[in-house]
């Protein structure tokens, strides 16, 4: 008999979890917006080539944290603004970045994370204590966490890591 009750309330769990509905994975992220953060990501390629700080920092939020290839971190756009305005003037004056956009992952549908592809050629020098990862080439991979207002996507947090040359 207690075996019989235990059979019984065994197939009861199983039943009710069966019939229980199963949340299904929310899409997040419209084609709209991966197009968005797409449009976002070449146009700091294009303020780059324009050495335009002002635009590069107009895609992060007021409160955004950058950390560089070196390590130093950024806190605010207007910190991120006056660091690309130096680097702009100083060792990158005159440089090219080109950027391939390789993932873009939504966490809600207001939050992603962008991975990024960097290579950055014709640099008078180098920022001290980094090194080329080929002749003529800086490569880093740059992830930002963006989020979104409206229809307007905009950078939280920025890490960019140098791509060490090939032992």
């Amino acid at each position: 008999m207690k075996m019989n009750a235990f059979r019984q309330l065994a197939l009861g769990v199983v039943v009710g979890v069966a019939l229980t509905p199963v949340a299904q994975a929310q899409p997040y992220g419209t084609a709209a917006d991966s197009t968005n953060i797409r449009a976002t990501v070449a146009d700091l390629d294009s303020a780059w080539s324009h050495a335009d700080a002002a635009r590069w920092a107009a895609h992060y939020s007021p409160d955004a944290d950058f950390i560089n290839i070196l390590g130093m971190v950024m806190e605010g756009a207007d910190a991120i603004r006056a660091r690309q305005r130096e680097i702009f003037d100083g060792v990158f004056k005159g440089s090219r970045r080109v950027s391939a956009l390789k993932r873009v992952r939504f966490l809600q549908s207001t939050v992603a994370v962008a991975d990024v592809d960097i290579a950055i050629t014709e640099f008078k020098a180098l920022p001290p204590g980094s090194q080329p990862t080929e002749p003529g080439i800086l490569r880093a991979r740059m992830r930002h966490v963006l989020t979104k207002t409206g229809d307007k996507w905009l950078i939280v947090a920025t890490q960019n890591t140098a791509v060490a040359p090939a032992p």
